[in-house]
């Protein structure tokens, strides 16, 4: 067997025993989810944000949905990574199947332990970050209303870790510290 043809079946084979060796478990159930599309340049991809009472998660579903198809050895994974070499030529975003943004990072926010915890791959290495939670201080517009799916949402904004948010927020939505979740979200 050729040395590089060697060294590609040893490297799917490592890659096979690394997933057989993860599990799963629930943490909590969701008390509100959310799921948004987002383009940045020639790639969109969908995420999702769900909140607990003491948990929170922010993950890419077609990163999730691709490494439960690279755990589970099934073999559509490269009639996906073809069709993915093919949508670069592809001119219209809207025929390309979901690619990353950029952020494949899972990220939990535990308010229990005061922690946030990101997993993160970057060029093939896996990290686990693991930092304090911050809440940003908000500047809150009592004056400021819209209306949204037919709730009334308040204004509220803040400079947190060097960006400035601005957000509509619903005090009908009965979720504890949500705006302190918000920067958590990367949206």
């Amino acid at each position: 067997m050729k040395p590089k043809y060697f060294l590609l079946v040893l490297f799917f084979m490592l890659n096979a025993a690394i997933c057989l060796a993860q599990e799963t478990r629930v943490i909590e159930p969701a008390e509100l989810e959310i799921t948004f599309s987002t383009k940045e340049y020639a790639f969109w991809d969908t995420y999702t944000f769900r909140c607990g009472k003491n948990v929170s998660q922010y993950f890419s579903i077609s990163e999730l949905q691709h490494q439960k198809m690279l755990a589970d050895d099934d073999p559509a994974l490269f009639i996906l990574w073809d069709k993915r070499l093919a949508d670069y030529d592809e001119p219209d975003p809207a025929k390309r199947l979901p690619a990353s943004t950029g952020n494949l990072d899972k990220i939990y926010r535990n308010l229990e332990q005061g922690k946030f915890t990101t997993y993160s791959t970057v060029m093939g290495t896996h990290y686990l970050i693991t930092e304090d939670v911050v809440i940003p201080e908000w500047t809150m517009y009592e004056d400021s209303t819209i209306t949204v799916l037919g709730m009334e949402c308040k204004k509220a904004t803040t400079n947190f870790r060097g960006r400035y948010w601005e957000v509509w927020y619903a005090e009908d939505i009965p979720i504890s510290k949500v705006l302190g979740s918000c920067a958590a979200c990367r949206a």
